[in-house]
């Protein structure tokens, strides 16, 4: 028999789940697994103090090390460009009135 259609995960939440045990898998069992992860950082790529995806090494120390790839002028200047948009909305939710 097939499950109900109600218990068949799927949507937003499946991935969320799928993506929840290939987090947890990678620091467990210490895979060094390169992913994107929505993280906290000082420095990356000339982007200061800001939080946001970026390509990751994960293990079993969490984030190893952060990946730096190749862009060109116009890929880097859009990323700075968004970068500030973001750290803009960051101040704006943290900032009390």
């Amino acid at each position: 028999p097939s499950p109900s259609p109600c218990l068949t995960p799927r949507g937003p939440s499946s991935r969320l789940t799928g993506h929840s045990r290939t987090l947890s898998a990678a620091i467990v069992y210490d895979e060094n697994r390169t992913m994107p992860l929505a993280i906290r950082f000082d420095e990356w790529m000339g982007i200061q103090d800001n939080c946001f995806s970026i390509p990751v090494v994960l293990g079993r120390k969490g984030v190893v090390r952060h990946l730096h790839p190749e862009m060109n002028d116009k890929e880097h200047e859009t990323l700075k460009i968004a970068a500030a948009a973001i750290k803009q909305s960051i101040v704006a939710l943290t900032t009390e009135p």
